[in-house]
């Protein structure tokens, strides 16, 4: 056995020969940043070898990737901030939206709850009283499971691995409990007094928390193992300290792609409530569109990948302080990042900026295709800022994966509409959900094609609907019951297999010209 020393931590772990930095770091439960799940493709997982000596690709600087690098002897490894995931941007609820708070079992003025957006990327949890509603503290951390890939599909692929299943659940679980310690700490309440955790998450998500193999999820016909789930106690999750038979509650799924985060989304706009013709979308890994059209509600979902999110883009990052957010080109290149920190990469705001100024001034054309040769300062990029080893640009590449994540969410779109016989001119309103959508502009949506040519006026942007629908279900029994009755009423479009989707998928690759 080797004994792997992890800086500055301090903290160590014996490994067997042929284990890989990586795979040590997660079994010491050290976070590192690995989108591609330890293939090497990624780049983010730089350590630096201080002492003793390994097996892979060392540079000059002693850094290697931790994913392609076995130590052959006891080592000290030394993890740079930048190789860790940084505290996500976080998007508030848009509280204005009242209801009457109807707790599920009897309560007092001390009894607390926790509503909790488990996304893919992050997970944002919000503190309120059970009596009243008052939203005591909030808190977010980047996802855990990340560490085993930055899609869904790479976690249900993990999942059935061995032992994946206990590794997924875990990461989940001890970010929930790194939450409430945070929440306990931001409010100064006592632990003991809450009652209940409500989450709203995608079915592959919440498959996972519950401990239930997600596997078919990742197989045709797609289908969740539990719509809804009865109520978990906390214990029996690892999660100790609260009161006594303190349980979870997940939101219910819809289908198998399309989530109780989705349900969340529905309940916290009153899509569901509308006479007017209302489109809803949550722009991620996964997209999810539903539109609302009288008393029919209609679902789909498409895979966009994490190009949104800054995965598989060369400079890209999660929406984190340094991340560029905002990007405007003219006769200068102007940007902006979040918390106005140094820019050390570009998150998916700013890159739908980027590619939406570089096709306004004919520096790419519809096709992706860089055309103004003199302001591409090396073949095939643009410079947003930066110089040698430090600049921060969009390559050809990053422009392909723009078009093949907006064109699946603007299928998506032109396909729910078909089918529910609706127009573009007969949207009343596009409501974009999420925190992708948080540092937006209209106009950028649709000057790429990921929105369809509509009144900019039209579309707004609604926070974070997933957390605020998880608050809704966790202070009033009527709405959780409208959550279960909204989960079997929506329906589901599939778009696996449909030739239509394939059709406006290829369609709608190239940009608006």
């Amino acid at each position: 056995m080797l004994n792997v020393t992890f800086l500055p931590s301090g903290d160590s772990i014996q490994i067997e020969e042929g284990c890989s930095l990586r795979d040590a770091l997660i079994r010491a439960g050290e976070e590192i940043n690995s989108p591609c799940a330890g293939h090497g493709i990624c780049g983010k997982c730089v350590v630096k070898i201080v002492t003793g000596e390994v097996r892979g690709e060392v540079d000059d600087n002693d850094c290697s990737l931790a994913c392609m690098t076995f130590p052959v002897t006891d080592c000290e490894i030394e993890i740079p901030e930048s190789s860790r995931p940084g505290v996500p941007q976080t998007v508030e609820c848009d509280l204005s939206r009242r209801f009457e708070i109807k707790p599920s079992t009897p309560v007092d003025s001390d009894s607390l709850g926790i509503a909790l957006d488990l996304g893919t990327t992050s997970v944002v949890a919000l503190l309120a009283g059970l009596a009243d509603g008052e939203i005591h503290a909030t808190a977010s951390r980047s996802n855990p499971q990340s560490v085993f890939g930055e899609d869904v599909i790479s976690r249900i692929q993990r999942a059935s691995a061995f032992d994946g299943l206990i590794d997924l659940q875990s990461a989940a679980t001890r970010c929930i409990n790194d939450l409430i310690d945070d929440l306990i700490a931001a409010s100064g309440r006592p632990k003991e007094n809450i009652l209940e955790i409500v989450v709203s998450g995608n079915a592959a998500m919440v498959h996972l928390l519950a401990g239930v193999s997600p596997e078919q999820l990742g197989q045709a016909p797609y289908e969740p193992v539990f719509h809804t789930h009865d109520p978990i106690e906390l214990v029996d999750l690892g999660i100790d300290g609260c009161g006594a038979s303190a349980s979870l509650r997940v939101l219910p799924n819809i289908a198998g792609f399309i989530g109780g985060d989705t349900v969340a989304g529905i309940l916290a706009t009153g899509l569901h409530n509308s006479d007017r013709t209302r489109l809803f979308i949550d722009i991620g890994t996964n997209g999810e569109i539903v539109i609302g059209k009288g008393n029919r509600i209609a679902a789909a979902s498409a895979a966009a990948g994490p190009a949104f999110e800054g995965g598989r883009i060369e400079c890209g990052m999660r929406a984190e302080p340094g991340a560029i957010n905002h990007v405007h080109i003219n006769d200068e290149i102007r940007i902006t990042t979040i918390d106005n920190a140094p820019a050390v990469g570009i998150c998916g705001s700013g890159l739908i900026e980027a590619v939406s100024s570089l096709l306004e001034n004919g520096i790419i054309d519809s096709a992706g295709k860089f055309q103004r040769a003199a302001e591409v300062a090396a073949p095939n990029k643009f410079i947003l800022t930066g110089s040698d080893d430090s600049e921060i640009y969009i390559s050809g590449k990053d422009i392909a994966e723009v078009q093949l994540a907006k064109a699946a969410i603007r299928a998506a779109i032109d396909v729910l509409l078909t089918e529910t016989g609706t127009t573009c001119d007969q949207i009343d309103e596009i409501l974009i959900a999420g925190a992708f959508g948080f540092n937006l502009r209209a106009g950028d949506l649709v000057r790429i094609g990921l929105l369809p040519p509509v009144d900019t006026g039209k579309v707004k942007f609604v926070g974070n609907t997933s957390l605020e629908g998880a608050l809704m279900v966790l202070l009033s029994v009527d709405i959780c019951h409208e959550a279960d009755d909204l989960a079997e009423k929506v329906e589901y479009i599939e778009l696996a297999g449909s030739e239509r989707f394939r059709e406006q998928f290829t369609s709608t690759l190239h940009f608006p010209a």
